[in-house]
């Protein structure tokens, strides 16, 4: 039982450091967002396309960055997740 925990968090560990690779590498913006529409994190393609550091992404949400006339449809995805 405890090798079978011991191997299940090295996996979730091996996991997590290819998340996490894979997203500070990507030439694709990507985000995680809270519930709340808080920048959880974000990696360098996107705030270079928003224009954004990392802190100031921080200091904000996605609301207030979102086009109008997309916003609409971001939060019913976002309540639907909720």
């Amino acid at each position: 039982l405890l090798e079978d925990r011991r191997q299940s968090r090295m996996r979730l560990e091996m996991s997590e450091s290819r998340f996490r690779k894979a997203m500070q590498s990507s030439a694709i913006p990507m985000a995680l967002v809270e519930l709340d529409g808080r920048w959880r994190e974000t990696n360098p393609a996107m705030r270079r396309f928003l224009g954004y550091t990392e802190e100031e992404l921080h200091n904000t949400d996605f609301q207030s960055l979102t086009h109008p006339e997309d916003l609409g449809p971001d939060l019913e995805n976002s309540q639907a997740l909720r």
